[in-house]
């Protein structure tokens, strides 16, 4: 029989709450390799084609397929959407090997994180949400609708959703402070995903309005998610053709 331990709460210092980890070495993960098949090449030059309102029968135009296309031939453009999802999935791997470590790295927080820190954590998350659910023109009312998500449901995902991130932020933090990690002014534009121009201008109303820190913190915590992603073992998982070729025909019943 396993036995819950409920975590204690962290200590305060200097009004904030002390995290600690059971362990600063790094973490384990198993990472997957997605296969480029041609499947998902020529699905996408067909979404490409379907944008310029054009059938496949304009890639055999070799006039239309350089002025249109900027390529000298069919087989040119088919090579570079080929390397352009290329790119796309080493992003996503790179993406995924992050989170993979900070999620790991999350289970050896040693407290529990305290219910003000989650209620924040909620609010942004649902936020967040909402401004992604906008952008693509749906409500939250529809995205449980298509998730099969009664009201309890999309509460529940909301709250264990908040309570990895903050735990995640947690042991950023905790890893940050160990490894003796620091931010300055001339990194947070890279770090936070910000253009450099303007960013003086960015840096001085954040500690206008009293965002500095919260801003500091946030950047802190990606240089530290980045480190624990840089040092992470990994065993990776290479996807064969027919594991790729059963994802494209999920992908493509889902979006029918």
């Amino acid at each position: 029989m396993t036995i819950d331990f409920e975590k204690p709460q962290p200590l305060m210092v200097d009004g904030r709450p002390h995290f600690t980890l059971s362990s600063y070495a790094p973490v384990s993960i198993t990472l997957s390799v997605p296969a480029l098949i041609d499947e998902f090449v020529e699905s996408t030059i067909d979404s490409i084609l379907a944008g310029l309102d054009a059938g496949r029968e304009k890639l055999e135009d070799s006039d239309w397929v350089h002025e249109t296309l900027q390529c000298d031939s069919a087989e040119q453009f088919r090579q570079i959407v080929r390397g352009h999802l290329k790119e796309l999935n080493d992003q996503v791997r790179d993406e995924n090997r992050k989170q993979l470590a900070v999620e790991e790295l999350s289970l050896r927080l040693q407290q529990s994180v305290p219910e003000s820190y989650l209620e924040r954590a909620r609010l942004f998350v649902q936020e967040n949400l909402e401004r992604q659910l906008a952008y693509e023109g749906r409500t939250i009312g529809e995205f449980a609708r298509d998730n099969g998500l009664s009201t309890m449901d999309l509460d529940a995902w909301l709250n264990n959703e908040a309570r990895a991130a903050a735990e995640q932020q947690a042991a950023l933090g905790a890893y940050a402070r160990e490894k003796k990690l620091t931010v300055d002014d001339s990194e947070l534009g890279d770090l936070l995903g910000l253009p450099e121009e303007g960013m003086e201008e960015y840096i001085e109303l954040a500690k206008e309005d009293g965002t500095y820190d919260v801003t500091i913190d946030a950047a802190l915590a990606e240089k530290a998610a980045r480190a624990v992603a840089d040092e992470a073992k990994c065993t990776y998982h290479y996807e064969t053709e027919e594991e790729a070729r059963r994802r494209f025909r999920n992908m493509k019943r889902e979006n029918q």
